[in-house]
């Protein structure tokens, strides 16, 4: 896979993406909800005449609309608008995110294993080295103080070997956390 193959697998498979569209999904419905005006209120009412001076029964009939809510419309829907815009330019920035860091792990893990390589080469040289110099040294032809340089530099190339292979497998669980995959 290339790493941008591996940042588009992080984006699709991050557990913490999931949840994502929903809340845009949240936010557009609000901004349905917002687009709609409330249904006027009808009222009818009839009153029976039962006594007095009044010759007819009582007959009304009302209709009440909220203004409030028309005179706000306008603005409530630009603010749900900007809300839906906020949530999916969030949304496409931790996208954006995840796939940049999936793509620098994966850049990671192939430098990782290249330096394993270099280094594994680097330590079979020192190995030479030093199978030659205590040789040389049994023979009589060098002093035993010339092995010390070679083993110090014998430990440091397999301090850095180990110390890559760390590295290598932090990078691969951190990879494997992004993706949501178990750390196997």
């Amino acid at each position: 896979m290339t790493p941008g193959e591996v940042g588009l697998v992080a984006v699709l498979n991050n557990p913490d993406l999931v949840s994502q569209p929903a809340q845009l999904d949240a936010a557009r419905a609000d901004l349905l909800s917002e687009t709609l005006l409330p249904n006027p209120s009808v009222g009818l009412a009839y009153a029976f005449l039962l006594g007095g001076a009044a010759t007819s029964n009582s007959l009304a009939a009302s209709i009440s609309q909220d203004i409030r809510s028309i005179v706000t419309y306008s603005s409530r829907v630009k603010a749900e608008k900007v809300r839906v815009r906020q949530v999916s330019a969030s949304l496409l920035w931790q996208e954006w995110q995840v796939a940049q860091k999936g793509q620098l792990l994966a850049v990671d893990i192939y430098a990782d294993q290249r330096e394993l390589e270099v280094r594994g080469k680097e330590l079979d040289l020192l190995n030479k080295e030093v199978s030659q110099v205590r040789a040389a040294t049994a023979a009589g032809n060098l002093d035993v103080t010339a092995e010390a340089p070679l083993l110090a530099a014998l430990a440091g190339a397999e301090s850095a070997i180990a110390t890559t292979r760390t590295t290598l497998l932090q990078d691969w669980q951190s990879l494997d956390a992004l993706m949501g995959l178990e750390p196997s």
